[in-house]
């Protein structure tokens, strides 16, 4: 993974806490996307049933519906307002016009989230971070 350093701004532990939440659950939306895809594909090319690539199209949808909310509340919480609204626009018709490079914002907004909780000390694994190191701290 890149390991971009981020300048330190204070953040509280509630807002690292939300942070984490939010990247976390952008994280299983990839993980969604890629998943249903990828069967997807497999399903059609092998010549299955079209209800089942339907239903799979379907959970394909709904996991970018998933992706969106969660990134937009993401880059809102990584960048701040202003900056967030200019990502999160370019996310959206990336979404809408090309789907797979929606893919890649997903990716990039995920490791801006990774650099800022990792310059506050908090480690984060394959899905996002552990919430008992929000434990105890104000």
């Amino acid at each position: 993974m890149l390991n971009i350093k981020m300048p330190k701004t204070e953040l509280s532990n509630k807002q690292l806490k939300t942070l984490a939440s939010r990247q976390h659950y952008t994280l299983i939306a990839i993980a969604l996307i890629s998943l249903f895809t990828v069967l997807s594909y497999i399903v059609a090319k092998s010549g299955g049933d079209d209800s089942i690539v339907s239903i799979l199209k379907t959970c394909i949808f709904y996991s970018v519906v998933l992706a969106a909310i969660n990134s937009f509340l993401l880059v809102f919480s990584a960048y701040g307002f202003f900056s967030g609204f200019f990502v999160a626009l370019c996310f959206a018709l990336a979404i809408y016009y090309l789907p797979w490079i929606s893919i890649f914002f997903l990716v990039g907004i995920n490791q801006q989230a990774i650099a800022i909780l990792q310059s506050h000390d908090i480690k984060v694994g394959f899905l996002g971070s552990d919430k008992k190191q929000f434990a105890g701290k104000t």
